[in-house]
């Protein structure tokens, strides 16, 4: 039996490159991972646990999470930022959530920002929405944010897995909180953010979908923001990448037949893929423009001092007159119409005299056009 063409084994193997790529970037020991928390709100903002670890309204099912306000002004009305890199995971009248490939963080008494909806990718530092002021969002009249950090359940399990403390890889702006059974462990601990704040969410732009011809050099790229780790992977039509190709930019030749390519392109978000689309459409070249062959006489001889009976290839008055290339400026040429009569072209001589000659043929004279004419 044949072996397998060489367009599948080319598929197998860019399909098993970009599985090995897209595990290794999003894989825990990746970039993906937090290295250490931001405190949700702007850079120099200084902070102080309201509530600590194993207070009533944190007992049970979140031991570990914290209430935190503000020190060094109001607490309502704060900007809230996201704390790292990742996904929304939920958001709702008083709760944001923001998970990364390990663990999602809940964030309460807070006011989400119209069009924040779940799956939305966000970087450290963007803008999620806003602290509520004193007596609302369910904040029991204090204004602050409730902190509290799970492992995460699954791609769409529940964002309430096991209890993290705020420690170690977690630790917020360098403090950590380690776990404990005490109650209300770590209250009045302070902490400053460096939370920068950026705008918009990351992006990936493939760019516009191309018409090119066969057998072109194609370079395709893209624009990123908020992203890193750039790479492509071709989807469909005939191969013409043998791996997945890292970087913004694109190039390859196209293939040598007509057809549909389809690329797509991805950046990684702090652990979550954010992903663009673009289609290459290869088409034939268009054929060469026709040849136009020069006016000529075609059949017969010119025979200075005498008449002589030729086939003009077709053409212009003028194109004639050069084609004939009679050596003397005494020129005479007749051309029968379609009633008989012979209709005379005289060189040199007034309009008026080749009237006849204009009228019979006022685009040019027709293809193999028998002549009579006279040289000299």
């Amino acid at each position: 039996m044949a072996s397998a063409p060489t367009a599948w084994r080319v598929r197998l193997v860019v399909a098993s490159f970009f599985a090995v790529s897209l595990w290794l970037l999003l894989s825990p020991t990746a970039s993906a991972q937090v290295a250490g928390i931001k405190m949700a709100a702007p850079a120099g903002t200084q902070w102080e646990v309201l509530a600590g670890y194993n207070t009533a309204t944190h007992e049970g099912g979140d031991p570990y999470a914290l209430d935190v306000w503000r020190v060094d002004a109001e607490t309502g009305g704060t900007p809230l930022l996201a704390p790292f890199s990742g996904t929304v995971r939920y958001t709702s009248d008083t709760c944001v959530s923001v998970r990364n490939s390990d663990v999602n963080l809940l964030m309460c008494h807070v006011f989400a920002d119209p069009g924040l909806d779940r799956g939305d990718p966000v970087v450290a530092g963007q803008r999620l929405g806003t602290v509520a002021p004193d007596g609302q969002a369910e904040n029991a009249g204090i204004a602050h944010i409730h902190m509290q950090l799970n492992l995460r359940n699954g791609d769409f399990g529940s964002s309430s897995g096991t209890p993290l403390p705020f420690a170690g890889a977690y630790a917020i702006e360098g403090v950590t909180f380690e776990a404990t059974t005490t109650f209300n462990a770590h209250a009045g601990r302070r902490m400053t953010s460096t939370n920068n704040e950026v705008s918009g969410a990351p992006s990936i732009d493939a760019g516009t979908n191309r018409t090119v011809q066969v057998g072109s050099s194609v370079t395709l790229t893209a624009q990123v923001s908020g992203a890193t780790e750039v790479f492509w992977a071709q989807q469909s039509g005939t191969p013409v990448l043998s791996h997945v190709a890292t970087g913004s930019t694109l190039s390859f030749v196209s293939p040598i037949e007509p057809g549909m390519l389809v690329f797509s392109v991805f950046a990684n978000a702090g652990g979550t893929l954010v992903t663009d689309e673009v289609q290459v459409t290869v088409v034939a070249a268009p054929p060469p423009p026709p040849q136009t062959a020069t006016p000529s006489i075609v059949g017969g001889q010119v025979f200075p001092g005498g008449i002589s009976l030729v086939v003009y290839s077709g053409g212009s008055t003028d194109e004639l007159v050069e084609a004939i290339a009679c050596p003397s400026s005494t020129l005479g040429i007749w051309a029968s119409s379609s009633d008989g009569r012979l209709v005379s072209y005289a060189l040199g001589r007034p309009a008026f005299t080749n009237a006849g000659w204009n009228a019979l043929f006022p685009a040019g004279l027709p293809e193999l056009t028998p002549l009579l004419l006279t040289c000299g």
